[in-house]
């Protein structure tokens, strides 16, 4: 199918130098009425963060629909995987979302 241009956000993407020692930008995938930017951070400890946009047809807006993310240390010492819905974070429009924002979607 094709593709439109319906928004643009350059705070959904990581920032360069935002999460450890390396370009956090995982990439984006993009489903039918989802939008995924994943997320991957390295220093001492490493972490991976998958934000997923869900499309609202009567709002004609993406929001934030759920965010799954792993950290660990280690050998996977502390390892952790936690999901968070809207219920934890609220209605966030995919326009409005900054992933450099670490109280964002916590």
């Amino acid at each position: 199918g094709n593709y439109q241009l319906v928004c643009r956000n350059i705070n959904a993407i990581p920032c360069k130098v935002c999460c450890g020692m390396s370009d956090p930008f995982g990439g984006i995938a993009i489903r039918e009425g989802q939008i995924i930017i994943t997320q991957n951070c390295a220093s001492n400890c490493e972490g991976n963060s998958e934000y997923s946009f869900k499309y609202e047809r009567d709002r004609k807006n993406w929001y934030l629909d759920k965010v799954i993310e792993e950290s660990w240390c280690f050998n996977f010492q502390d390892y952790s995987l936690d999901t968070l819905t809207k219920r934890d974070f609220g209605k966030i429009s995919i326009t409005k979302f900054n992933i450099n924002d670490e109280d964002e979607a916590k």
